[in-house]
């Protein structure tokens, strides 16, 4: 699971930096992982008692969060107004 959505997080992480979005990625990261990934981790490993399994769990939970995120901004984005600003 973790490869998976690292390898689409890749891919929307590079259409964000292309588009010139670097803010919104580090939002989104940031959001991802130090607000929601790493304490969901730190809940399950050590009040959960599931260990390295629980840190794994939240990173992948932050993860897929972040794809998701990228994927809705990337999806809700108006391309022709974005091919636009770039003619210009």
């Amino acid at each position: 699971i973790s490869i998976l959505m690292d390898s689409f997080l890749t891919v929307l992480a590079g259409i964000v930096r292309g588009t010139g979005w670097q803010k919104i990625g580090a939002y989104v990261n940031i959001a991802s992982y130090y607000i929601i990934g790493i304490p969901i981790g730190l809940l399950l490993c050590f009040h959960l008692h599931l260990n390295v399994k629980g840190l794994w769990a939240g990173l992948v939970s932050g993860s897929t969060l972040q794809t998701l995120l990228l994927f809705l901004v990337i999806g809700f984005t108006n391309w022709k107004k974005e091919a636009n600003k770039a003619r210009e």
